[in-house]
C-alpha cells in the first residue's frame, strides 16, 4: 500500500519539528510513500532536513518514496547541497 502524504503551508524551522513529529509514527504502515509538495507556500533548508528524514526512515523500512510538486526554491536548496540529482531521482 502506498502512503500518500500531502504537505502544505510554511515548512521552516518552526513549522517542521512538529510536521515531523505528528507524521514519523504512521511512515512504516506503507510499502511505499508519495509526497506532495503541491501546497508548500514557503520553504527553507529545514524543509529539505525533513524530505532527508522522510526517505532515512523509509529506508529502514525498505519503502520507496517518491515526491511530486518539488517547489524550485526547495529544488534550488538542493542543488547548492548538492543532492538536488537525488531528489529529481524520486520525482516523476
Amino acid at each position: 500500500m502506498t502512503m500518500r502524504l500531502q504537505l502544505s503551508g510554511v515548512l521552516d524551522f518552526e513549522s517542521v519539528p512538529s510536521v515531523w513529529k505528528d507524521m514519523v509514527h504512521s511512515l512504516s504502515e506503507a510499502s511505499a510513500i508519495q509526497l506532495d509538495l503541491s501546497a508548500v507556500t514557503h520553504c527553507n533548508s529545514a524543509a529539505l532536513a525533513l524530505l532527508v528524514a522522510i526517505v532515512q526512515e523509509a529506508g529502514k523500512h525498505h519503502q520507496s518514496v517518491f515526491m511530486a510538486h518539488v517547489p524550485a526554491r526547495l529544488m534550488e536548496i538542493a542543488a547548492a547541497c548538492g543532492i538536488r540529482e537525488w531528489i529529481e531521482d524520486m520525482s516523476p
